[in-house]
């Protein structure tokens, strides 16, 4: 009956809870208590306070956890499912290991958990922390083969083979040829981060409290100051009653002429800003950047993103690793100065009904000013003068009402402010659209980059004047100027601080200097892991290679492939032969050579096919007892040599044998007055 000793059980079980670790926050609250369950059964079951479980209540909890996936399937998305599948199946086979197949079953499905692991996060914290996991799942596997060796002499081992692997693992990212996938990664729904393709009035307020990293940005040149950085993500140019979102249909696509996936590319001209932007992995296929955007041919086929006829960017597939992407932001350049009849319907339309009191005010206001300009005006005027204010903590409002908001609440964030002011506009005649996305950035001045964070978000509107084009009218500006100036005022920030449900928060970390300096210093040597590690593309390995070796063909990369791949070879070899080397230097090794030379003074040979102990039973049998020295000696060389005993242990046993050394020396005079023996040798 296959059992494993207690204290490896135990420490089976640590394995298990480490790798479960990884995945927690991608897993559902109901399937991490089925999996608690089970890891607090086997706790019972390995401290005899319950029998080994039974095959149906096994099954009872597989089936259980199985509905849970069954019916949460819909929201997880196909890629959470699995994950949420593979999880549960390694945390019920603890409680079946009836078999060496099953335990090995159980180190598979562990470190297929820490694979999995890599498709929600690539930073380089979180790589650590997935690498250790390795190491204890390998240190497992080793304590079964060597069941007395101690812990920390097998995770010493594991660690050891990891770092002996990393050779031919770098030399393989280097140069071996970054393909793309066969198969696309499943979107999983519940990954999902940062915007979504629709915004009712509260939505980016519940999004400002979270310290989550959204993107970063390295800037080539000039950098834009604070009020310039808007960052562009989704256009919202229908609203449903209840919400903002982007038009679904393909009319436009059609009219502009854009079929097959091709990128809208604007007329552009005057001063740009040029910079890099490193996306975080959101499971969404929108991108960020500033008014107007411009891609070099060269980076939109490599990384597939296409501009939409709004001016935004979207990449081809769902973003589930980091993507970094060149872009030129034209500032000066205007946005369809003229206006696409299609657009110019679309841009006006609302629901007829939906909002009675604002289609009322838009009616008034188009009567009392002859210019958007002055509409505009009046309506940023009433913002500044009247008793709105800004907060992340707004009333609830009856179906996102913006009837309730304008003329009675009062409170709200950027998406209340936006919402209203794009449909008064509309109501008043002048084509607007609710725009999305971030603000600013903090600036990182180890590594000279922004990080935007999820807490950056931010919404804003864009009206059409004739003879310039869509304009950014920002509602923010005239409630809280701070904002849109330099950031969250200290109110807001305050505020925000409180309903940030992380004990560690950016705010907790800037208030003191030292740990605000250690957290960017740290953040900049993970921006470098994303940038070179994470980030490493096809493209960049293509420019690495042509850089060392000139212009790439065909021949000259299977060369470049194959002289990496024997000079790792060659390495791998050469520390083998190494250890092989140090091996024989062993002092040890030494000691028992010379107990060797001593017996074959006496005619006592081993020869090599002989064990150790089987020869120094056969000098004690034949001596009649007289070399008992000869039996410790041996005793201590096989413990050495063929167990992993802790530095202090080696240095007891090797001072243990240099004694044996000088006893058998004694002994060995004895042995000589034996009479009448031959030469014996075995």
């Amino acid at each position: 009956m296959f059992s494993l000793p207690n204290h490896l059980a135990w420490f089976v079980l640590l394995s298990q809870i480490i790798n479960i670790a990884l995945v927690s926050a991608e897993l559902s609250i109901w399937l991490l208590a089925v999996i608690v369950i089970s890891l607090l059964w086997r706790v019972l079951i390995i401290a005899n306070k319950l029998p080994k479980a039974r095959r149906f209540m096994v099954i009872l909890l597989a089936i259980t956890g199985c509905a849970i996936i069954a019916i949460n399937g819909r929201q997880l998305g196909l890629l959470s499912a699995m994950l949420h599948l593979l999880s549960l199946s390694y945390a019920l086979k603890t409680l079946e290991l009836n078999s060496r197949k099953d335990f090995y079953q159980f180190i598979v499905l562990g470190l297929f958990i820490c694979a999995g692991a890599f498709l929600f996060q690539q930073s380089l914290g979180f790589s650590v922390m997935v690498a250790l996991a390795v190491i204890i799942n390998f240190a497992v596997l080793l304590q079964y083969f060597s069941i007395n060796t101690p812990y920390h002499i097998n995770v010493k081992q594991s660690t050891k083979m990891l770092l002996q692997s990393l050779p031919l693992a770098i030399v393989l990212f280097v140069v071996f040829p970054r393909l793309e996938p066969f198969w696309q990664v499943p979107m999983a729904k519940s990954a999902t981060t940062g915007l979504s393709d629709n915004v009712a009035p509260g939505d980016i307020a519940n999004l400002a409290k979270s310290n989550e990293l959204a993107f970063r940005v390295n800037f080539i040149g000039d950098i834009p100051a604070y009020p310039q950085r808007y960052w562009r993500a989704l256009v919202m140019d229908e609203y449903t009653g209840k919400q903002w979102q982007r038009s679904r249909d393909k009319k436009l696509s059609d009219w502009l002429d854009i079929r097959n996936n091709q990128s809208f590319s604007p007329t552009v001209s005057g001063p740009a800003f040029d910079y890099q932007v490193i996306a975080e992995p959101s499971f969404k296929r929108w991108l960020f950047a500033l008014d107007v955007a411009k891609l070099s041919h060269e980076n939109r086929s490599v990384s597939s993103i296409n501009m939409r006829p709004d001016y935004s960017l979207q990449n081809k597939n769902i973003i589930s690793k980091a993507i970094s992407y060149d872009v030129s932001s034209f500032y000066t350049t205007a946005m369809d100065v003229n206006l696409n009849p299609l657009i110019r319907h679309r841009t006006l339309n609302y629901p007829k009904g939906s909002n009675p009191k604002l289609e009322q005010e838009g009616q008034r206001l188009k009567q009392a000013f002859k210019n958007p300009q002055a509409i505009i005006k009046n309506v940023l005027a009433r913002f500044s003068e009247q008793a709105y204010y800004y907060t992340l903590k707004p009333p609830l409002l009856q179906n996102n009402s913006l009837d309730q908001f304008y003329f009675s609440t009062k409170a709200g964030f950027c998406a209340h402010y936006a919402s209203a002011f794009t449909f008064l506009m509309r109501a008043a005649g002048i084509p607007a659209r609710m725009v999305t996305g971030y603000m600013g950035g903090e600036y990182n001045p180890d590594g000279n980059y922004f990080s935007i964070y999820q807490s950056d978000a931010h919404a804003w509107s864009e009206v059409w004047l004739e003879g310039k084009g869509w304009q950014r009218i920002d509602p923010t500006a005239a409630v809280d100027p701070l904002r849109v100036e330099q950031g969250f005022s200290e109110s807001l920030s305050a505020e925000q601080n409180s309903l940030n449900n992380e004990y560690f928060n950016l705010r907790s970390y800037k208030s003191f200097q030292l740990l605000n300096t250690l957290r960017l210093k740290l953040a900049t040597i993970d921006y470098q892991w994303t940038l070179w590690v994470v980030g490493y593309s096809s493209k960049k390995q293509f420019d690495l290679l042509s850089s060392w070796f000139g212009r790439m063909t065909s021949w000259k990369t299977g060369l470049i492939m194959a002289i990496s791949l024997i000079f790792v070879m060659f390495m791998l070899w050469y520390l083998q032969r190494h250890q092989r080397v140090k091996h024989k230097q062993k002092p040890w090794l030494n000691l028992y050579q010379q107990g060797l030379a001593l017996l074959a003074k006496h005619n006592l040979h081993k020869n090599k096919s002989v064990a150790v102990i089987a020869f120094s039973d056969h000098v004690f049998t034949i001596s009649d007892g007289v070399l008992p020295a000869f039996r410790a000696l041996s005793r201590d060389f096989s413990e050495l040599e063929y167990r992993q005993a802790s530095p202090q242990r080696q240095k007891q046993l090797v001072l243990n044998m240099q004694q044996h050394i000088a006893l058998l020396k004694t002994q060995l005079r004895h042995y000589k007055a034996v009479p009448n023996q031959t030469d014996r040798s075995v």
